[in-house]
């Protein structure tokens, strides 16, 4: 099977909880792996992911930069739909952490794939979209979603920590008290 985009993948399957949390872990996982080799990937959106038999990856390291041990910058990333909120509220910008920013943009990709769309869908202008970006609570957004994505976006957003599925007794184990 050749590698499908993101968007191809969604048009194929119903997009369920299980699906949702496998991209969050593994992009999350690949983000973790890029970040602790000093790249940031600067354009995590759902084009550059790709779903092949061993599940999700990320593609097109075209705006990818490779930076000091702190992997901060002052490089805006490159779509701005994906851009967090701190890059909005910056005039003029300085520097702020890459990693950060792929992990908010990862947010908002696993939020596109289950809703179809950017959560802020009120913009009707680059300028719009960048103020309502700057003031945007991801935490409103997610109300309504099942739990576990809900926990995985906010993760991803809010703490701005590398998503981990939570470790789950398999059938064979047991508990001990």
């Amino acid at each position: 099977m050749e590698p499908l985009s993101l968007v191809s993948y969604k048009r194929l399957i119903d997009f369920h909880t299980t699906v949702s949390l496998d991209l969050a872990a593994n992009i999350s996982s690949g983000l973790e792996y890029i970040h602790s080799k000093n790249i940031i990937h600067r354009d995590i959106k759902p084009d550059n992911i790709l779903f092949s038999p061993g599940g999700f990856v990320l593609a097109d390291f075209g705006s990818a930069r490779i930076l000091s041990c702190n992997l901060m910058t002052s490089e805006s990333p490159a779509t701005v739909g994906f851009y967090p909120p701190e890059i909005c509220k910056l005039n003029p910008p300085r520097e702020f952490s890459g990693a950060k920013c792929d992990l908010w943009a990862l947010a908002i990709t696993v939020y596109c794939s289950v809703e179809g769309s950017l959560p802020y869908t009120k913009a009707q202008s680059v300028i719009e979209l960048v103020d309502t970006i700057a003031e945007f609570d991801m935490a409103s957004c997610v109300n309504d979603m099942d739990h576990q994505v809900a926990c995985a976006i906010l993760t991803l957003a809010q703490d701005r920590q590398y998503y981990k599925p939570p470790k789950t007794l398999s059938p064979l184990s047991t508990e001990t008290s």
